[in-house]
């Protein structure tokens, strides 16, 4: 058993570690997702609500990436942060990251099971 200081920093660690996820789980938004959606990801892909044909052949419709089976939110988080070739120089905070991961979700035709 920890001594009574020690117990009370771990759990003022855990309470502060806590409330960081719940606050950011709090903040998630797909509105806001779908609005840099529409104004930075529609120049080349097609975005629900936006152009018909993609801007470039190579650029997955933002539905297919919604519904692709492989595309877990983990996945997502990754290939955001990562730089590609393929796509043009963009950076994007991570909460907004969060936000388009969320929109993405919201144009999903069907839940899929462990996609987190």
């Amino acid at each position: 058993m920890l001594p009574i200081p020690a117990q009370v920093f771990v759990a003022g660690f855990a309470f502060t570690v806590l409330t960081a996820f719940a606050a950011l789980a709090q903040t998630v938004n797909p509105a806001d997702g779908r609005r840099l959606a529409l104004s930075v990801c529609a120049n080349c892909h097609v975005v629900p609500e936006s152009r018909r044909e993609s801007a470039m052949d190579a650029a997955p419709t933002f539905a297919a990436i919604a519904n692709d089976p492989a595309m877990t939110d983990e996945r997502l988080r990754h290939f955001l942060n990562q730089p590609h070739s393929q796509m043009p120089p963009i950076v994007i905070a991570r909460e907004e990251i969060e936000d388009v991961i969320a929109y993405l979700r919201t144009i999903r035709r069907t839940p899929a099971k462990g996609r987190n």
